[in-house]
Protein backbone atom coordinates (compact mmCIF):
# COMPACT_ATOMS: atom_id res chain seq x y z
CA UNK A 1 0.00 0.00 0.00
CA UNK A 2 1.17 3.53 -0.72
CA UNK A 3 2.58 5.28 2.35
CA UNK A 4 0.00 7.60 3.88
CA UNK A 5 1.23 8.48 7.36
CA UNK A 6 4.50 8.61 9.27
CA UNK A 7 4.46 7.35 12.87
CA UNK A 8 7.04 7.58 15.66
CA UNK A 9 7.09 4.45 17.84
CA UNK A 10 8.92 4.09 21.18
CA UNK A 11 9.41 0.51 22.36
CA UNK A 12 12.41 -1.26 23.86
CA UNK A 13 11.71 -4.20 21.53
CA UNK A 14 13.16 -2.19 18.66
CA UNK A 15 16.50 -3.33 20.08
CA UNK A 16 18.13 -6.18 18.22
CA UNK A 17 18.10 -9.81 19.32
CA UNK A 18 20.37 -10.37 22.30
CA UNK A 19 21.72 -13.73 23.48
CA UNK A 20 21.91 -12.44 27.08
CA UNK A 21 18.21 -11.63 27.54
CA UNK A 22 16.85 -15.16 27.17
CA UNK A 23 14.91 -17.15 24.63
CA UNK A 24 11.42 -15.96 25.63
CA UNK A 25 12.41 -12.29 25.47
CA UNK A 26 14.00 -12.73 22.05
CA UNK A 27 10.93 -14.57 20.78
CA UNK A 28 8.73 -11.75 22.01
CA UNK A 29 11.00 -9.25 20.29
CA UNK A 30 10.78 -11.22 17.03
CA UNK A 31 6.95 -11.23 17.19
CA UNK A 32 7.01 -7.48 17.81
CA UNK A 33 9.13 -6.89 14.70
CA UNK A 34 6.60 -8.91 12.70
CA UNK A 35 3.88 -6.57 14.03
CA UNK A 36 5.87 -3.55 12.91
CA UNK A 37 6.45 -5.02 9.45
CA UNK A 38 2.68 -5.39 9.02
CA UNK A 39 2.30 -1.60 9.27
CA UNK A 40 2.99 -1.10 5.56
CA UNK A 41 -0.32 -2.84 4.79
CA UNK A 42 -2.07 0.10 6.49
CA UNK A 43 0.08 2.67 4.68
CA UNK A 44 2.24 3.54 7.70
CA UNK A 45 5.91 4.51 7.63
CA UNK A 46 7.18 3.52 11.07
CA UNK A 47 10.25 5.10 12.65
CA UNK A 48 11.15 2.98 15.68
CA UNK A 49 13.21 4.17 18.65
CA UNK A 50 14.19 1.95 21.57
CA UNK A 51 14.92 4.48 24.35
CA UNK A 52 14.08 7.98 25.54
CA UNK A 53 17.30 9.50 24.18
CA UNK A 54 16.50 8.36 20.64
CA UNK A 55 12.94 9.60 21.11
CA UNK A 56 14.20 13.04 22.15
CA UNK A 57 16.40 13.27 19.06
CA UNK A 58 13.37 12.67 16.84
CA UNK A 59 11.36 15.44 18.50
CA UNK A 60 13.26 18.05 16.50
CA UNK A 61 11.42 16.57 13.50
CA UNK A 62 8.13 15.93 15.30
CA UNK A 63 6.15 17.91 12.71
CA UNK A 64 7.03 15.21 10.16
CA UNK A 65 4.95 12.69 12.12
CA UNK A 66 1.21 12.24 12.29
CA UNK A 67 1.01 9.98 15.38
CA UNK A 68 3.05 8.47 18.21
CA UNK A 69 2.92 4.93 19.67
CA UNK A 70 4.34 4.22 23.13
CA UNK A 71 5.10 1.06 25.04
CA UNK A 72 4.65 1.42 28.80
CA UNK A 73 7.95 -0.30 29.42
CA UNK A 74 10.85 1.70 28.08
CA UNK A 75 14.59 1.41 28.00
CA UNK A 76 17.30 3.75 29.24
CA UNK A 77 20.35 4.55 27.13
CA UNK A 78 22.25 2.04 29.31
CA UNK A 79 19.86 -0.75 28.26
CA UNK A 80 17.99 -0.96 31.56
CA UNK A 81 14.19 -1.35 31.57
CA UNK A 82 12.45 1.69 33.02
CA UNK A 83 8.70 1.83 33.77
CA UNK A 84 8.60 5.63 33.49
CA UNK A 85 10.12 6.20 30.03
CA UNK A 86 6.66 6.44 28.43
CA UNK A 87 5.58 9.02 31.04
CA UNK A 88 8.63 11.15 30.25
CA UNK A 89 8.03 10.78 26.51
CA UNK A 90 4.45 12.01 26.87
CA UNK A 91 5.59 15.04 28.87
CA UNK A 92 8.06 15.89 26.10
CA UNK A 93 5.28 15.67 23.52
CA UNK A 94 3.13 18.03 25.55
CA UNK A 95 6.00 20.54 25.51
CA UNK A 96 6.49 20.37 21.75
CA UNK A 97 3.53 19.50 19.56
CA UNK A 98 0.42 17.57 20.41
CA UNK A 99 0.01 14.46 18.31
CA UNK A 100 -2.45 11.59 18.80
CA UNK A 101 -0.75 9.12 21.16
CA UNK A 102 -1.46 5.39 21.18
CA UNK A 103 -0.26 2.82 23.70
CA UNK A 104 0.64 -0.71 22.62
CA UNK A 105 1.78 -2.68 25.63
CA UNK A 106 1.52 -5.89 27.58
CA UNK A 107 1.08 -3.84 30.76
CA UNK A 108 -1.96 -1.62 30.17
CA UNK A 109 -3.66 -2.79 33.40
CA UNK A 110 -0.79 -2.07 35.79
CA UNK A 111 -2.13 0.12 38.66
CA UNK A 112 0.80 2.57 38.60
CA UNK A 113 0.06 3.42 34.97
CA UNK A 114 -3.58 4.36 35.58
CA UNK A 115 -3.03 8.12 35.92
CA UNK A 116 -0.85 8.24 32.86
CA UNK A 117 -3.28 6.12 30.83
CA UNK A 118 -6.53 7.71 31.89
CA UNK A 119 -6.93 10.13 28.95
CA UNK A 120 -5.49 7.68 26.44
CA UNK A 121 -7.86 4.91 27.56
CA UNK A 122 -10.80 7.30 27.54
CA UNK A 123 -9.97 8.16 23.92
CA UNK A 124 -9.86 4.45 23.08
CA UNK A 125 -6.18 4.51 22.16
CA UNK A 126 -4.71 1.95 24.58
CA UNK A 127 -4.15 -1.53 23.15
CA UNK A 128 -2.83 -4.78 24.60
CA UNK A 129 -0.15 -6.63 22.68
CA UNK A 130 -1.97 -9.89 23.38
CA UNK A 131 -4.92 -8.68 21.25
CA UNK A 132 -2.75 -8.29 18.15
CA UNK A 133 -1.56 -5.18 16.37
CA UNK A 134 -4.25 -5.08 13.66
CA UNK A 135 -6.85 -3.61 16.04
CA UNK A 136 -4.55 -0.68 16.83
CA UNK A 137 -3.59 -0.14 13.19
CA UNK A 138 -7.26 0.01 12.17
CA UNK A 139 -7.95 2.64 14.83
CA UNK A 140 -4.91 4.77 13.92
CA UNK A 141 -5.79 4.73 10.22
CA UNK A 142 -9.39 5.69 10.97
CA UNK A 143 -8.34 8.53 13.28
CA UNK A 144 -5.76 9.96 10.91
CA UNK A 145 -8.03 9.73 7.88
CA UNK A 146 -10.63 11.69 9.87
CA UNK A 147 -8.19 14.26 11.25
CA UNK A 148 -6.17 14.78 8.05
CA UNK A 149 -8.89 14.26 5.45
CA UNK A 150 -8.10 17.65 3.90
CA UNK A 151 -4.89 16.13 2.46
CA UNK A 152 -6.84 13.35 0.75
CA UNK A 153 -6.59 14.71 -2.81
CA UNK A 154 -3.11 16.18 -2.43
CA UNK A 155 -1.21 13.71 -0.28
CA UNK A 156 2.13 14.89 -1.68
CA UNK A 157 1.69 18.08 0.38
CA UNK A 158 1.83 15.96 3.55
CA UNK A 159 4.67 13.81 2.23
CA UNK A 160 6.81 16.91 1.74
CA UNK A 161 7.09 17.05 5.54
CA UNK A 162 7.32 13.30 6.05
CA UNK A 163 10.35 13.18 3.76
CA UNK A 164 12.02 16.33 5.10
CA UNK A 165 11.54 18.33 1.88
CA UNK A 166 9.86 21.14 3.86
CA UNK A 167 10.57 22.33 7.40
CA UNK A 168 7.97 20.53 9.52
CA UNK A 169 8.71 22.58 12.64
CA UNK A 170 8.09 25.94 10.96
CA UNK A 171 5.59 25.17 8.25
CA UNK A 172 3.57 22.03 8.91
CA UNK A 173 0.86 24.06 10.66
CA UNK A 174 0.93 26.54 7.75
CA UNK A 175 0.30 23.75 5.25
CA UNK A 176 -2.46 22.32 7.47
CA UNK A 177 -4.13 25.74 7.41
CA UNK A 178 -3.92 26.03 3.62
CA UNK A 179 -5.24 22.52 3.06
CA UNK A 180 -8.06 22.80 5.59
CA UNK A 181 -9.42 26.04 4.15
CA UNK A 182 -9.12 24.68 0.62
CA UNK A 183 -11.13 21.59 1.56
CA UNK A 184 -13.76 23.77 3.22
CA UNK A 185 -13.88 26.09 0.18
CA UNK A 186 -13.55 29.03 2.56
CA UNK A 187 -13.80 32.16 0.41
CA UNK A 188 -13.08 34.43 3.37
CA UNK A 189 -9.65 32.87 3.87
CA UNK A 190 -6.66 34.47 2.14
CA UNK A 191 -4.12 31.74 1.27
CA UNK A 192 -1.53 33.99 -0.37
CA UNK A 193 0.84 34.82 2.48
CA UNK A 194 0.81 31.23 3.83
CA UNK A 195 1.59 30.01 0.30
CA UNK A 196 4.51 32.41 0.13
CA UNK A 197 5.89 30.91 3.38
CA UNK A 198 5.78 27.45 1.81
CA UNK A 199 7.43 28.75 -1.38
CA UNK A 200 10.21 30.42 0.63
CA UNK A 201 10.86 27.10 2.38
CA UNK A 202 10.90 25.33 -0.99
CA UNK A 203 13.40 27.81 -2.43
CA UNK A 204 15.76 27.39 0.51
CA UNK A 205 15.74 23.63 0.01
CA UNK A 206 16.28 23.99 -3.73
CA UNK A 207 19.39 26.04 -2.99
CA UNK A 208 20.72 23.17 -0.87
CA UNK A 209 20.44 20.76 -3.82
CA UNK A 210 22.35 23.21 -6.04
CA UNK A 211 19.53 24.15 -8.41
CA UNK A 212 20.99 27.69 -8.46
CA UNK A 213 24.57 26.58 -9.08
CA UNK A 214 24.73 27.91 -12.65
CA UNK A 215 24.21 31.45 -11.44
CA UNK A 216 27.78 31.76 -10.17
CA UNK A 217 29.01 31.20 -13.74
CA UNK A 218 26.44 33.41 -15.42
CA UNK A 219 26.38 36.47 -13.17
CA UNK A 220 29.27 35.81 -10.81
CA UNK A 221 27.28 36.53 -7.66
CA UNK A 222 25.05 34.11 -5.78
CA UNK A 223 23.53 37.06 -3.89
CA UNK A 224 21.42 37.60 -7.01
CA UNK A 225 19.05 34.85 -5.79
CA UNK A 226 18.93 35.70 -2.11
CA UNK A 227 15.57 37.46 -2.44
CA UNK A 228 12.31 35.67 -3.11
CA UNK A 229 11.62 37.49 -6.37
CA UNK A 230 15.12 37.01 -7.78
CA UNK A 231 15.06 33.29 -6.98
CA UNK A 232 11.71 32.86 -8.74
CA UNK A 233 12.99 34.85 -11.73
CA UNK A 234 16.11 32.68 -11.91
CA UNK A 235 14.04 29.48 -12.02
CA UNK A 236 11.26 30.63 -14.32
CA UNK A 237 12.69 33.26 -16.70
CA UNK A 238 16.47 33.57 -16.80
CA UNK A 239 18.24 32.17 -19.87
CA UNK A 240 21.82 31.77 -21.07
CA UNK A 241 23.55 34.60 -22.87
CA UNK A 242 24.11 33.99 -26.56
CA UNK A 243 27.71 33.44 -27.53
CA UNK A 244 29.48 36.77 -28.08
CA UNK A 245 26.72 38.75 -26.36
CA UNK A 246 26.77 40.56 -23.05
CA UNK A 247 24.07 41.74 -20.65
CA UNK A 248 22.25 44.75 -22.02
CA UNK A 249 22.77 43.80 -25.65
CA UNK A 250 19.71 43.66 -27.84
CA UNK A 251 18.48 40.07 -28.23
CA UNK A 252 21.23 38.96 -25.84
CA UNK A 253 19.58 35.86 -24.42
CA UNK A 254 19.03 32.42 -25.89
CA UNK A 255 15.44 31.76 -24.84
CA UNK A 256 15.69 28.14 -25.96
CA UNK A 257 18.35 27.56 -23.28
CA UNK A 258 16.90 28.48 -19.86
CA UNK A 259 19.27 28.43 -16.87
CA UNK A 260 17.02 25.83 -15.27
CA UNK A 261 16.70 23.24 -18.05
CA UNK A 262 13.28 22.07 -19.17
CA UNK A 263 14.16 18.49 -18.20
CA UNK A 264 14.21 19.76 -14.60
CA UNK A 265 11.12 21.99 -14.81
CA UNK A 266 8.79 22.04 -17.80
CA UNK A 267 7.93 25.42 -19.29
CA UNK A 268 4.27 25.19 -18.29
CA UNK A 269 5.28 24.51 -14.67
CA UNK A 270 7.61 27.54 -14.83
CA UNK A 271 4.69 29.69 -15.99
CA UNK A 272 2.62 28.29 -13.13
CA UNK A 273 5.31 29.01 -10.51
CA UNK A 274 5.69 32.54 -11.85
CA UNK A 275 1.92 33.14 -11.57
CA UNK A 276 1.81 31.61 -8.09
CA UNK A 277 4.63 33.79 -6.82
CA UNK A 278 2.96 36.91 -8.25
CA UNK A 279 -0.27 36.00 -6.48
CA UNK A 280 1.55 35.29 -3.23
CA UNK A 281 3.24 38.68 -3.48
CA UNK A 282 0.57 40.97 -4.79
CA UNK A 283 -2.98 39.67 -5.00
CA UNK A 284 -4.11 40.40 -1.46
CA UNK A 285 -2.70 43.96 -1.61
CA UNK A 286 -4.40 45.32 -4.71
CA UNK A 287 -7.78 43.77 -5.37
CA UNK A 288 -9.76 45.90 -2.88
CA UNK A 289 -8.08 49.21 -3.72
CA UNK A 290 -8.10 48.64 -7.48
CA UNK A 291 -11.20 46.70 -8.54
CA UNK A 292 -10.79 47.73 -12.20
CA UNK A 293 -13.97 47.08 -14.19
CA UNK A 294 -15.64 45.14 -11.39
CA UNK A 295 -18.57 47.26 -10.22
CA UNK A 296 -20.59 45.32 -7.63
CA UNK A 297 -19.71 43.60 -4.38
CA UNK A 298 -21.08 40.32 -5.72
CA UNK A 299 -18.90 40.55 -8.81
CA UNK A 300 -15.83 41.21 -6.66
CA UNK A 301 -16.65 38.16 -4.55
CA UNK A 302 -17.00 35.98 -7.65
CA UNK A 303 -13.75 37.36 -9.06
CA UNK A 304 -11.94 36.68 -5.78
CA UNK A 305 -13.33 33.14 -5.64
CA UNK A 306 -12.14 32.34 -9.18
CA UNK A 307 -8.71 33.84 -8.52
CA UNK A 308 -8.42 31.90 -5.27
CA UNK A 309 -9.29 28.67 -7.08
CA UNK A 310 -6.72 29.36 -9.82
CA UNK A 311 -4.07 30.08 -7.18
CA UNK A 312 -4.82 26.88 -5.26
CA UNK A 313 -4.53 24.88 -8.50
CA UNK A 314 -1.18 26.54 -9.23
CA UNK A 315 0.03 25.81 -5.71
CA UNK A 316 -0.78 22.11 -6.04
CA UNK A 317 0.94 21.88 -9.44
CA UNK A 318 4.12 23.41 -8.00
CA UNK A 319 4.01 21.23 -4.86
CA UNK A 320 3.59 18.11 -7.00
CA UNK A 321 6.55 19.11 -9.18
CA UNK A 322 8.65 19.87 -6.07
CA UNK A 323 7.83 16.54 -4.42
CA UNK A 324 8.70 14.61 -7.60
CA UNK A 325 11.93 16.57 -8.12
CA UNK A 326 13.15 16.15 -4.54
CA UNK A 327 12.22 12.46 -4.53
CA UNK A 328 14.33 12.02 -7.67
CA UNK A 329 17.26 13.85 -6.04
CA UNK A 330 17.02 11.59 -2.98
CA UNK A 331 16.84 8.49 -5.18
CA UNK A 332 19.96 9.59 -7.09
CA UNK A 333 21.93 9.73 -3.84
CA UNK A 334 21.34 6.03 -3.27
CA UNK A 335 22.01 4.87 -6.83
Amino acid sequence: METKYKILWLDDDFAEQDAFIGKDENESRSIFHDDVNLSSEWGFDIVGVKNLEEFKSELSRVGAYQAVILDLRGMTSEGEVDEYVAHDALELLEETKKLPVYVYSANTNMPYHEGFLRKIKKAGRAFRKSDGVEVMYDRILSDLDDNLHFYEDHRECLKLFQNGFLDATKNRSVMDEIMRHHKEKDLEYSPYNPMRQILEDMLENLKKVKIFIGLTKIKGNLKEVQTFNSAIKHITRDCHLKEGKKEGDRDAYDYLRPLIPLNIMRQDVKYTLSFLSDMANNFSHYIKEHPGFITTDESIRMYNALMQEATYDSFFIVMRWYYAFMSHIRLEKFM
